[in-house]
């Protein structure tokens, strides 16, 4: 049974959460390693048969019973924890709260309409991309060089940026790194201790730049398609920022503004070259992909934060009424769809099954993926900002040499003077959006 006392430490709530996270991963058949660095693993046995005992319920009725007590209140808990984590000011070294910091906190409401938007539009245009099979033009050694010389020449005509790039290459501070070289990629994972950061030789994404022993380093792994353009730009954008700037520990929410942005752009820069719209269109879903799957993951997290921020609390009522609807949706189907749909989610035809299934599904990720909100918005508002600032350049209103300014000094940069400099009000985002009820968690 273990020590009474040490049982007593433990909240209902507590083991409800190791209860969900158990039956999550016996579902799924997936390891519980991760359960090393809870002390709740070492009694959860102990402590079950103690509840059990006093309830005297099965394990299935146990289980049932305090999810119908403690679902919805857990969820409002761990939603809360997230937006205090999101906007809780921040201070470096006993200096001023960070400015990014107090701009999320006061315009967080508006902030997560934009992103479950982003999400929303990037998930549309991701299911309705008709060319997902198109294979992307070959682009050896010699022409990829050249093109990212051209590209580099064009967003900054003085070659500043080209000469830190060709002294990168020279100090291999910018590795490329073949998908199947996994000897190499071994030994970097070892002499960048990308262990650390989740990182192994068989991680599906190899494209990063990390700040390691005061010198940036970008590794970019190349496909030897048109592809490795918007790559080494995406990344080379980060290098420029950690280079240029001396402040290091600048916040993320501006983090993936300029490297989306130059990304985008180098889709016109090919189709300036003469490649087909056929795999430009190629390259924009790809970013929409990303976009979508960085925002999937965390829509429902981003939706239940504006719930908290409005009602406090999130309501099993009103969760259920709002399942209807998608129950609804989902019965309009055709029948081998709904045939196929029943068979493996039976829940999209049951609203109360329906809510219990996103919210327990919501708690097993935040559970499981802690930082998941901090890691996954900064792409979602930097889709965002780097489609308006395209769009802002092609109506002549924007120079890349402004772009340029934003990069060398980013780090000194406030959240709402790019909102200003992109003409995006954020007063009105308030109207449309409503009044913006920020609680201090």
């Amino acid at each position: 049974m273990g020590n009474i006392n040490e049982l007593a430490s433990f909240s209902e709530k507590e083991l409800l959460c190791a209860l969900l996270i158990r039956e999550h991963l016996e579902d799924k058949n997936l390891s519980k390693e991760f359960f090393s660095k809870e002390m709740i693993v070492k009694t959860i046995r102990s402590k079950y048969l103690q509840l059990h005992k006093t309830c005297s319920l099965t394990d299935e009725e146990l289980i049932t019973w305090l999810k119908k007590n403690y679902r919805y209140p857990l969820l409002t808990d761990l939603i809360a924890g997230e937006l205090a984590k999101l906007i809780r000011p921040q201070k470096r070294n006993n200096e001023i709260i960070d400015l990014t910091d107090r701009f999320l906190y006061q315009n967080l409401e508006v902030v997560l309409h934009l992103l479950t938007d982003e999400v929303t539009k990037a998930l549309y245009l991701d299911a309705n991309y008709e060319n997902k099979n198109v294979s992307l033009p070959p682009l050896d050694d010699k022409n990829f060089n050249l093109l990212i010389h051209k590209f580099l020449q064009i967003v900054d005509p003085t070659l500043k940026w080209t000469s830190i790039y060709e002294e990168a290459l020279k100090k291999e501070n910018i590795i490329f790194v073949n998908k199947d070289d996994l000897d190499l990629k071994e030994k970097l994972v070892t002499t960048f201790e990308l262990d650390t950061l989740g990182i192994t030789k068989s991680s599906p994404l190899w494209n990063f730049t990390i700040y390691k022993d005061n010198e940036v380093f970008s590794i970019v792994e190349r496909t030897n398609t048109i592809d490795d353009i918007p790559r080494i730009v995406h990344e080379f954008s980060h290098f420029l920022e950690l280079k240029l700037n001396k402040d290091k520990n600048f916040s993320i929410f501006l983090s993936e503004y300029s490297p989306i942005f130059y990304e985008l752009v180098s889709y016109d820069f090919l189709k300036m070259l003469g490649y087909d719209e056929i795999y430009i269109e190629k390259l924009r879903h790809k970013r929409n992909s990303n976009t979508y799957l960085a925002g999937i993951l965390t829509l429902n997290i981003f939706n239940f934060m504006k719930k908290v921020l409005n009602n406090k609390t999130i309501s099993k009522e009103e969760e259920i009424n709002e399942a209807k609807r998608i129950v609804n949706l989902n019965e309009k189907l055709d029948k081998k769809t709904k045939d196929e749909l029943r068979k493996t989610k039976p829940y999209y035809f049951d609203s109360v099954l329906y809510s219990e299934h996103i919210c327990d599904e919501t708690i097993i990720r935040l559970l499981e993926n802690p930082n998941e909100i901090s890691k996954k918005y900064p792409y979602i508002i930097g889709s965002f900002l780097a489609n308006k600032t395209l769009a802002s350049i092609k109506e002549n209103k924007t120079t890349f040499e402004d772009i340029k300014f934003i990069v060398e000094h980013i780090s000194k940069i406030e959240p709402s003077w790019i909102f200003k400099f992109l003409d995006i009000d954020i007063v009105k985002l308030y109207q449309e959006n409503g009044k913006n009820k920020i609680k201090k968690y």
